[in-house]
């Protein structure tokens, strides 16, 4: 187990009460032993993208919306945290929530465009861009947005609680079943992964290019 230990200048002093960016920490892991990506976020904004290398490049940036001391306590507690078992990468955070205070979290990690991905997010905005392998993604609440190359995905399964679910391909529309909620199936790609995304509340967006 490795664990990253949120720091920057800022958390030594008094915030004052206004919004107060405490800076960015950056993790890297290869991926020699890899086949898959788990992540576990609390809340905040996490974008998983095909990266240039062939490593697991996590960047995270914490802001304190409102400022204050209480946000500036909950920030020094952060702790990214990563292990490998197996096949299996996971990033994930110690503790696993927080109570707010104006506490921002952004979230952007980098991966080979094969590598399966799967995350467990709490709420916030979740963003998935050209990858190839496997995607399973669970949101609570909050926007899951993905853009996926079309020649690499075989099947997309799409639900949404309360919400909406697009799927977007060549221009059109596919078809989704639900009034307040929405499913959506399709399995027609010529490519080999499975596309799953689960949302409590809020919207899928999916667009396969």
């Amino acid at each position: 187990m490795k664990a990253l230990i949120f720091t920057a200048l800022a958390l030594t002093l008094a915030l004052p009460a206004r919004a107060v960016d405490l800076g960015s920490m950056t993790g890297r892991w290869s991926t020699a032993t890899t086949q898959r990506l788990m992540i576990t976020f609390p809340a905040g904004t996490l974008t998983v993208q095909s990266g240039e290398g062939p490593d697991v490049v996590a960047t995270l940036s914490v802001r304190c919306r409102h400022g204050g001391n209480r946000c500036l306590e909950e920030a020094k507690r952060i702790r990214l945290v990563t292990d490998l078992h197996n096949d299996t990468r996971t990033i994930r955070f110690e503790p696993d929530h927080w109570s707010g205070h104006g506490l921002q979290m952004e979230l952007t990690v980098e991966i080979p465009a094969h590598l399966n991905l799967g995350t467990q997010m709490g709420a916030g905005e979740l963003s998935v861009y050209d990858l190839t392998g496997e995607v399973e993604l669970d949101l609570g609440a909050g926007q899951a947005s993905l853009r996926l190359p079309d020649r690499a995905v075989h099947s997309v399964d799409a639900a949404v609680g309360i919400g909406d679910a697009t799927l977007r391909r060549h221009g059109s529309s596919v078809p989704t079943h639900g009034f307040l909620s929405k499913e959506l199936h399709w399995n027609e790609g010529p490519g080999a992964s499975r596309v799953k995304v689960n949302v409590g509340v809020g919207d899928i967006n999916l667009r396969l290019d």
